[in-house]
């Protein structure tokens, strides 16, 4: 997934400023992330490594090898988001059986 931003302005400090802000945030929401998978270790070391490794700034990128594994880490890093207030939606899978639980306004 490709993000632009684009700022409407002839003052290069302005775009310079709003561009390091939002790499800024970015990092943030990997710590907070991050953070949330540390203090959930003992609950779910598989949901907690998914999040560790396969988080790029709020974008989910991972896979697995059954179906049923997918189910359970998708299953598992909702939840524990959901504890945190974050929400994961646009959801994507080549398996409609993965795809099933999830709600339409979420994929």
């Amino acid at each position: 997934m490709v993000r632009t931003i684009f700022i409407k302005t002839n003052n290069f400090r302005r775009i310079r400023r709003a561009l390091l802000a939002y790499v800024r945030c970015g990092g943030l929401a990997l710590k907070g992330l991050n953070k949330l998978a540390d203090d959930n270790q003992d609950k779910d070391p598989d949901v907690a490594q998914e999040i560790h490794t396969d988080f790029y700034v709020d974008d989910l990128l991972g896979g697995s090898s059954t179906i049923e594994e997918a189910i359970h880490l998708r299953d598992g890093i909702t939840s524990l988001l959901q504890t945190a207030g974050f929400e994961l939606r646009k959801w994507a899978s080549n398996s409609e059986q993965f795809l099933n639980d999830i709600p339409e306004n979420s994929r």
